[in-house]
């Protein structure tokens, strides 16, 4: 797996590549949690590029969006692939989280 990061208009945008599995979501929780201790707590999650996804990345990202409450920030995710999207739909992820299909609805989250 890897992790790319950028900022967009007070937005950070990470993109994840690869796999997101029981050896690999270490690095993911210790980068996203980095980032949601900085203010102003806007992330935007790129999955068009996520391959597989664990349950544990799954935990990090319930994890990432408890911490973003202390800034009132808010957790997106845009572009998932379809098996992305399969496990989205299993959990009922999107319950919890807004999944928009492009980078301009992503936006308009915030």
């Amino acid at each position: 797996m890897r992790i790319s990061t950028e900022d967009y208009q007070g937005i950070k945008i990470i993109s994840l590549i690869g796999k997101i599995d029981s050896s690999t979501y270490r690095e993911l929780e210790s980068e996203m949690l980095r980032i949601a201790e900085q203010p102003p707590g806007k992330i935007l999650v790129d999955c068009s590029q996520l391959e597989f996804l664990s349950s544990s990345g799954i935990r990090v990202f319930y994890l990432v969006a408890k911490k973003l409450e202390k800034f009132n920030g808010k957790l997106v995710f845009m572009n998932p692939n379809e098996n992305i999207l399969r496990v989205f739909e299993i959990i009922d992820f999107s319950s919890d989280f807004s999944i928009q299909n492009d980078l301009a609805s992503a936006l308009k989250e915030f």
